[in-house]
């Protein structure tokens, strides 16, 4: 598929935010600290589904109600809350705060956050067949969105999110396009440097014989990558031809 080379440069690219909040002091979360799970009774407040609670980031629960996906917030008010937050938490521990540097973490565990719970709707749909919680995805990718691009230290991250929901949708695009009308710009993709592997990884999640054939002139070729990509994309074709390849690969990764 085209989207397996992007989703593991996303991984790549996550890798130093996971790290950065993993080393944050750990305080007690609730973990999904929203507008749904807080009631008010008899003029207290009441805290609901709070079993997955667990130690983390201090900025974790914040984010949960701040960039809530139910109820989205005036940036001025996210700010200001903020900033109360950061009081109240000065006058409980007694010394300060660097407000530069728990901002830039809240930014950091608000994308963790956020894509998380976008995974979660996308699951209700696609694992339980649950739609109510779609409408709630663009909202929760707005936060995402505008979270990489206030902070720089993103811009490969949002790159390559951006490659990602590129990649699906040409994907799903040229799934419904007939062969015949790719054939020919697929075969200068396969010539030219820079592309071909993304061609022959768009040519194996397409599929169909007519554009398969045209990955089998390059089983031989002398680009080791491009070739393995080629195999790949011809078992995705369900085209034999490209087992082989694979199983060589696979004897070489064993051998080391």
């Amino acid at each position: 598929s085209p989207l397996r080379q992007e989703l593991a440069d996303v991984r790549s690219r996550f890798e130093p935010l996971c790290k950065i909040l993993d080393a944050q002091k750990l305080y007690f979360t609730h973990r999904d600290y929203h507008s749904r799970n807080l009631m008010v009774k008899d003029g207290e407040l009441i805290m609901l589904d709070f079993q997955d609670a667990r130690m983390g980031p201090c900025q974790y629960d914040l984010v949960s109600l701040l960039r809530d996906s139910y109820v989205p917030l005036e940036e001025d008010f996210v700010r200001e809350m903020t900033d109360l937050y950061i009081g109240l938490k000065e006058a409980a521990e007694g010394e300060k705060t660097d407000r530069d540097e728990f901002n830039r973490i809240f930014d950091l565990m608000a994308v963790q956050r956020n894509l998380k719970a976008v995974g979660t709707f996308a699951y209700q749909k696609t694992g339980k067949g649950t739609d109510r919680y779609l409408e709630y995805i663009p909202r929760t990718l707005g936060y995402v969105r505008r979270t990489l691009d206030r902070r720089p230290e993103l811009a490969e991250l949002r790159e390559s999110l951006t490659r990602v929901d590129y990649a699906r949708q040409l994907e799903i695009v040229l799934s419904r396009m007939p062969a015949a009308e790719l054939k020919v710009p697929f075969q200068e993709a396969l010539r030219t440097r820079g592309v071909r592997e993304a061609a022959a990884r768009v040519i194996g999640a397409v599929g169909g014989r007519e554009l398969s054939k045209l990955l089998e002139d390059h089983l031989a070729d002398s680009d080791e990558d491009f070739k393995l990509c080629v195999g790949d994309a011809l078992v995705r074709c369900r085209n034999a031809s490209g087992i082989p390849l694979l199983l060589a690969c696979l004897k070489s990764d064993q051998g080391t």
